[in-house]
């Protein structure tokens, strides 16, 4: 998968995948209302993401989150064989705005696509520190750091997991179809997402499968 910048966070690597949960400690925090999608950028639908999206070479997507409250998200790509990780952001995003990803297009070699998407009403530290720890790795990239930058990788990816199974615990209400064009959201009205509610840390995986 190929990323077209079209806006100003820093791009480490490459593909993505969503999943949301939260842990019981969770259950008598305040929850976090909000919506995700997965817009088709040619057909200007937002697709269904419950099972692997197919796709054909040269199809771009935008990922799409919108919450109703200030929250922190994270979105984490990793390639088929998990080669490649990619932060495509991580930091806030303030109450109603909607934040769209970069346009991603699908490219060859085939495979499945996998994006994490991280969305909570407080800050994950650990994992803000495993980001910064692989960023600052890959802009002082040398020959000899292989072993550290795929150790780093890891790191963030474990992190990713550990927060999955936590949240996995808790159940969440039933996520509905959103509204996410019109008034209440950015994208056109006839677009529609999934809304998500009950839990104060979410952790989605979207898969494309090309």
């Amino acid at each position: 998968m190929k990323i077209i910048s079209k806006a100003g966070f820093t791009l480490l690597v490459l593909p993505l995948l969503l999943f949301v949960s939260a842990g019981s400690s969770n259950r008598t925090e305040a929850s976090l209302n909000w919506s995700l999608g997965l817009l088709h950028v040619q057909s200007g639908d937002m697709l269904q993401f419950i099972s692997p999206v197919q796709s054909s070479t040269g199809e771009k997507f935008r990922i799409v989150i919108s919450p109703e409250s200030t929250c922190f998200a994270y979105v984490v790509y990793e390639s088929p064989h998990g080669d490649m990780i990619d932060v495509i952001y991580a930091g806030q995003i303030k109450k109603d705005e909607t934040w769209y990803s970069s346009i991603l297009e699908i490219i060859l070699p085939g495979g499945l696509e996998s994006f994490y998407i991280i969305v909570s009403l407080e800050e994950q530290k650990i994992l803000t520190e495993r980001i910064s720890e692989l960023k600052q790795g890959l802009e002082q990239r040398t020959e000899s750091s292989p072993l550290a930058e795929s150790s780093q990788k890891l790191a963030v990816m474990n992190e990713i997991f550990r927060l999955q199974a936590e949240v996995s615990q808790v159940k969440e209400e039933p996520p509905r179809p959103a509204l996410m064009g019109g008034a209440t959201r950015g994208t056109p009205g006839r677009n529609r997402g999934m809304e998500f509610s009950g839990l104060s840390i979410y952790v989605k995986t979207i898969n494309i499968e090309h």
